[in-house]
């Protein structure tokens, strides 16, 4: 994990990128944060949608 800059950590759901930014955490890094939503919740909200 790079010890400059931002991590974003996602998944479909965002439950199991959760789980990773906690152990990210808990050993010591400060940079990492999670896509609340996971991908699934991206395209619904932010991705590009063509309709």
């Amino acid at each position: 994990m790079p010890d400059q800059g931002t991590v974003v950590v996602f998944c479909n759901t965002g439950v199991r990128s959760s789980q990773a930014v906690f152990a990210a955490r808990v050993m010591g890094h400060t940079n990492v944060l999670v896509m609340q939503s996971g991908y699934e919740g991206w395209l619904q909200t932010a991705g590009y949608n063509p309709e």
